[in-house]
């Protein structure tokens, strides 16, 4: 019995970075001038890369997703990005339940939005104290 596993922290406590295990982090920098990092969940990630090829692909799908909408707020982008990937995994699985709509809205991709000068992880901080 593998004694050495790591428990989730409670919902008040929870960093983005706490699931770095279970979660893909893309730091991307924009052409206007922001910097996102967006968190999806291994299980979505890991549909992604079977649906579209491979992890490379599936990372440059998120950036191109991001591109196009990285001058709106942040709850914007992530209601994009999530609808985006619901739209393409319903595709290829019409009707079966997978990656994100099967999971519930905690479990979805999210993303942080900050300034190119601020270091990621006190913008994160930041973020998962207010």
């Amino acid at each position: 019995m593998n004694t050495n596993k790591i428990l989730p922290a409670p919902a008040h406590q929870a960093h983005p970075y706490d699931n770095r295990v279970n979660c893909v982090n893309l730091d991307y920098f924009s052409s206007s001038g922001s910097r996102l990092l967006l968190q999806a969940p291994c299980f979505v990630f890991d549909e992604l890369c079977y649906r579209l090829g491979n992890s490379y692909k599936a990372k440059c799908w998120m950036a191109a997703r991001l591109e196009e909408v990285c001058s709106l707020s942040q709850d914007a982008i992530e209601g994009y990005i999530n609808m985006m990937a619901d739209h393409l995994l319903e595709k290829w699985n019409p009707g079966v339940g997978h990656g994100l709509s099967a999971h519930p809205r905690t479990q979805r991709i999210k993303v942080f939005q900050f300034p190119l000068d601020e270091p990621v992880s006190e913008t994160v901080r930041h973020e998962s104290t207010q």
